[in-house]
């Protein structure tokens, strides 16, 4: 039986879906604070590891400075608009300010992705979980695959094999049914 593109991604979500409440119920029964330990640690470590230790800390505290100041000038101006007009007003920001923050939080970003899988990938419970994501990923091309004729499907091994790729659980599962 063919499948629509709409009835295969309704699949990928569902499965989808099924893998995130079973994280979900792993994470709870075995270690609830798992996740969020995980990515506090993972941002300390891409903090460390990008040389932002000192870089960070100084950011945030001239935040703080920047946040008690910019409180203390909108005190000021509401005060006066008031005063004088009754409205508002705003402040703008500094465009070179944000061009090179967005520059930092994208390679903290990515690097911190880096450090989760990392921290995960050394523990029984990240591998559990990294598997099940990496399923949860591949859900796509698995719905695919399983309803896909056996030449997609010999395709799909011959290039996984010329490409060095490994194929998920279910995929092989999938692989393996009409051989």
């Amino acid at each position: 039986m063919s499948m629509t593109v709409r009835e295969k991604e309704h699949w990928k979500e569902r499965i989808g879906k099924r893998i995130e409440s079973t994280i979900a119920r792993i994470v709870a029964e075995r270690d609830p604070s798992y996740l969020e330990t995980i990515e506090t640690r993972a941002e300390e470590l891409a903090q460390q590891r990008l040389g932002l230790d000192e870089t960070v800390k100084r950011a945030e505290e001239i935040d703080a400075t920047i946040e008690r100041l910019k409180e203390e000038r909108v005190e000021h101006l509401k005060r006066n608009a008031s005063r004088l007009s009754g409205r508002s007003v705003s402040s703008i920001a500094d465009r070179g300010e944000w061009v090179a923050k967005g520059i930092i939080d994208k390679r903290m970003e990515s690097q911190q992705k880096l450090e989760k899988r990392r921290l995960m990938e050394s523990d029984e419970l990240g591998k559990l979980i990294l598997a099940l994501l990496d399923e949860q990923d591949a859900m796509l091309d698995t719905v695919w695959l399983a309803t896909s004729p056996r030449q997609i499907r010999d395709l799909w091994e011959s290039v996984s094999r010329l490409l060095n790729e490994q194929t998920t659980s279910l995929q092989e599962g999938v692989l393996a049914e009409t051989e």
